[in-house]
């Protein structure tokens, strides 16, 4: 590419010798400590960084010409970003830089691991130089900083393959067990954020760990309802007299909920095209510690198609409220949606 950014951005070493960490601040500190972390790479350098970063060592030409000198020594470079039909161009670009790279879903920030030097940043603007990162020659962090690139590094999709699925506008169908607690809360706000609403069947201890960790992402989806976007959310769940209090919030906020007094033994939240479930009972709104996630239409049906015939015979939140404040017992109570079905038991 012709249009390269020309800051002219000498290297910035640390001031003093020996192990340390640092937090450095400011343009021309921040991009010269990275001119001065590619000068020193001589086997590796693995980085990866959020979807407008392709485009900052693309047209930066420090970091641009950093990339190439480490490669141009002999130095290898494995680069995982978030590959979108917005950046695409600029990674066709960047897969000419490094020796590999691949797509993450959700990928924020940017860090970059040497053989001895670790660098990371939590603030990324396109085609704009870096202006804070945290350093560290530190034995420890580098080896930590290289066990988080490699977890995340096996999880990643090739970029041919990715970009392949944006210009062909093809979409990979998958299904996958999540374990590790990042991956597993980006998840969750991934299908909040990308659905038009949400159908949820859960224990009452699934609505404490929304409440505890979602919650404002979650009236942001009820603000959107409001103003005609979206679908809202519609949650079955077990309501008695100890989860009564927190129903109350979540009609308040404008969703719908309903009562069924034997939920399914999985728990699961269905989007437009995703959903997540979990067979653990978040007791207490703890966070699952597996999560199921699959995009596989079958599925998506599947899970939808339960939660509807769950639906059909919920009673309404605010009734079963009513019923439990006023000492009514519906424990028992079986409700017949087919009406030749109840005439026949009547006789």
């Amino acid at each position: 590419m012709n249009n390269l950014i020309d800051t002219t951005i000498p290297s910035y070493p640390p001031n003093v010798a020996g192990n340390k960490s640092e937090i450095i601040y400011g343009i021309e500190k921040a991009v010269g400590r990275g001119v001065y972390f590619m000068s020193n790479v001589k086997e590796r350098m693995d980085i990866y960084f959020d979807h407008s970063a392709p485009s900052i060592v693309v047209e930066i030409k420090e970091y641009r010409n950093g990339y190439i000198d480490i490669r141009r020594r002999g130095g290898k470079i494995r680069a995982f970003t978030e590959i979108t039909k917005d950046n695409i161009v600029h990674c066709k670009e960047l897969m000419k830089l490094v020796d590999e790279l691949r797509h993450l879903d959700g990928v924020k920030g940017g860090m970059a691991i040497s053989e001895t030097e670790y660098m990371a940043t939590t603030v990324l603007k396109e085609a704009k130089p870096l202006t804070q990162v945290i350093y560290s020659n530190v034995r420890e962090v580098v080896e930590q900083g290289q066990y988080i690139f490699d977890t995340l590094w096996n999880t990643a999709t090739p970029a041919e393959k990715k970009i392949r699925e944006i210009e062909q506008g093809t979409i990979h169908y998958e299904s996958k067990v999540l374990e590790n607690h990042d991956e597993i809360f980006k998840q969750i706000v991934h299908l909040a954020e990308t659905s038009t609403g949400l159908s949820i069947v859960s224990s009452f201890g699934g609505m404490q760990l929304i409440y505890n960790n979602f919650f404002d992402l979650y009236k942001k989806i009820m603000d959107k309802h409001r103003k005609g976007e979206g679908k809202g959310i519609r949650w079955v769940c077990n309501i008695d007299a100890d989860s009564i209090g927190l129903v109350k919030i979540f009609l308040n906020l404008g969703m719908q909920l309903r009562h069924v007094r034997s939920l399914t033994p999985m728990s699961f939240a269905v989007g437009d095209k995703e959903l997540n479930a979990t067979v653990e009972n978040m007791e207490g709104g703890k966070m699952v510690q597996t999560l199921l996630t699959s995009n596989e239409p079958i599925y998506v049906k599947h899970f939808s198609s339960i939660f509807e015939e769950l639906w059909k015979n919920g009673i309404d939140a605010s009734d079963r409220i009513r019923d439990i404040e006023q000492g009514i017992d519906q424990a028992n109570i079986e409700i017949i949606s087919n009406p030749k079905e109840g005439i026949k038991r009547a006789w």
